[in-house]
C-alpha cells in the first residue's frame, strides 16, 4: 500500500506544529498553513506570488533558482532579507516535493 500522507514541520510563534496532509488536499502550502494555523494577514494576494505575506524559510531543504515560480524571485528581491531558501508558500504545491519539509513562517521585512 502506498503512503499518501505528507508530513511537514512548522516553526511559528515559538511553537512546533506537525502537520499531516495529502497530495492535492490544498491548492498550495499557503492555503494549508492558513487553514491549519489560522494565520492573520497571511497570503494577502491570494496566491499570486506578489505580496510576500506568505513567506517561509525552508530549514531542511535547499532550492536552486530554477525551483522558483512565476513572480516569486521578483517578489522576494523586494525584501531586505538575505537568508537562503526563502520561498513564498503560495508557490509550493502540496505534493511529494514538500514531504518532510521543516519550515519557519517568517515576516516580510
Amino acid at each position: 500500500m502506498i503512503e499518501n500522507k505528507i508530513h511537514i514541520k512548522v516553526f511559528f510563534n515559538n511553537e512546533v506544529h506537525n502537520i499531516i496532509t495529502y497530495k492535492n488536499e490544498y491548492r498550495n502550502l499557503m492555503q494549508l498553513l492558513a487553514d491549519r494555523l489560522v494565520l492573520d494577514d497571511f497570503g494577502e494576494c491570494k496566491g499570486e506570488g506578489k505580496c510576500g505575506t506568505c513567506m517561509i524559510l525552508a530549514i531542511n531543504k535547499s532550492y536552486s533558482k530554477s525551483d522558483y515560480y512565476r513572480n516569486e524571485l521578483n517578489t522576494l528581491s523586494k525584501f531586505k532579507n538575505e537568508r537562503d531558501n526563502l520561498r513564498l508558500s503560495c508557490q509550493l504545491l502540496i505534493n511529494e516535493e514538500i514531504q518532510g519539509l521543516h519550515l519557519e513562517i517568517t515576516e516580510a521585512i
